[in-house]
């Protein structure tokens, strides 16, 4: 919102002093930008002031008539829009909230913390908009939260904001995210995208282990983003789960069943089913990823199940293999998440890892900056 208003109107009262050493316009003016952040408000104000540069005061409450207040815009809201992501049809996958952070805006870990609780989704992105470096470099900017914390990677947030500056935005200057975890270079594949995952894989030395569910591998795709891998043996097994094989409770405190080194983040169970490979060789999972409560698709935990399987298995077949990853079944909200792992020559390691899917808009609108 851009408005005219008097200096009287400004409230919290408003005291910017300084030099005038600001650019000089031919008439000896001297015009200023100055970013004030106030409880709810930011304000950008545009001052001119009369005076020759040379040392008088930018602006004093005491000596309204030597300046001109040309303009304040005021930011008490931000955009937002939410997407369906691993889809292309609304209300299946998994729903995705994208904040867009205007430059002059600077947004507190609380205040982020505060609008991803609002909004309550799996997880909830920060879209920070474009500086001339970022222009330069392809770069888009993302800040990842949870309701409860932030993350360092997480698939179906890279997934939905990639769709969203290719397919929805348009914008031809961001071809690379770069998150928490490092860089994600992605590409339109058809209606969807192909998102270079951040990996290093890590199967931890302690399995899960309990006697009424069995022995299950630990892996993390990234520090911060670990999954026990459950495999069950049908679809009626894949059913039945109803929570996280920690216990809802312990999603974010689990941290005595990782390796040293390794103790950060979410331990998640994704459960899984082997349904067989296609003639184009592409492997066919079914899966249900629950945590804090149960997630319509995964990516980081699909991404985490298709390297696992792909160094477990990795001795004999091609260096790349493909999965489709269907989730969500069961919630009503089927999501279709398409993995690619390519090993290294000496098959012992993964060179790279790709992700990819569709996401659709289903709303937008504007959140309100919380004061905190």
């Amino acid at each position: 919102m851009s408005q005219i208003i008097p200096i009287e109107a400004i409230s919290p009262p408003l005291i910017v002093t300084g030099r005038g050493n600001g650019d000089t316009s031919p008439d000896g003016a001297i015009r200023r930008e100055i970013s004030y952040n106030a409880p709810k408000t930011t304000l950008i104000i545009k001052l001119e002031d009369s005076h020759k540069s040379g040392g008088s005061p930018l602006y004093d409450r005491n000596m309204p008539s030597a300046r001109q207040l040309i303009e304040v815009i005021t930011i008490m809201a931000l955009e937002f829009a939410v997407l369906d992501v691993f889809t292309s049809e609304p209300f299946r996958g998994n729903p995705l909230a994208i904040v867009r952070v205007p430059p002059e805006v600077e947004l507190s870990q609380a205040q982020k913390q505060a609008i991803a609780k609002e909004f309550n989704l799996s997880e909830t992105v920060f879209l920070h908009q474009q500086t001339e470096t970022d222009v330069q470099n392809g770069d888009a900017r993302v800040d990842i939260f949870t309701p409860i914390a932030e993350l360092p990677f997480a698939g179906h947030p890279t997934v939905g904001t990639s769709n969203y500056l290719l397919h929805h935005l348009k914008l031809e200057t961001a071809r690379t995210l770069v998150a928490k975890a490092g860089r994600l270079p992605f590409q339109a594949q058809g209606d969807g995208v192909l998102l270079s995952v951040p990996h290093n894989v890590h199967i931890h030395a302690q399995p899960f282990s309990d006697r009424d569910f069995g022995h299950y591998p630990v892996v993390s795709i990234v520090k911060g983003m670990n999954f026990i891998l459950a495999q069950l043996p049908d679809l009626e097994a894949l059913a039945k789960p109803t929570e996280n094989l920690l216990g809802t409770s312990n999603t974010y405190t689990a941290k005595e069943r990782l390796d040293e080194g390794w103790r950060d983040g979410i331990v998640n169970t994704y459960y899984f089913v082997d349904l067989g490979t296609q003639e184009d060789g592409t492997r066919n999972l079914r899966t249900r990823g629950l945590g804090s409560r149960e997630d319509p698709a995964t990516g980081s935990a699909a991404s985490a199940l298709s390297s696992y399987l792909t160094l477990s298995e990795g001795k004999g077949g091609p260096l790349t293999r493909s999965y489709h990853i269907t989730q969500g079944v069961e919630m009503g909200r089927r999501g279709d998440i398409h993995v690619k792992v390519i090993l290294e020559e000496s098959r012992r390691e993964i060179k790279e890892v790709f992700l990819g899917g569709e996401a659709v808009p289903t709303s937008e609108g504007k959140i309100q900056i919380p004061s905190l």
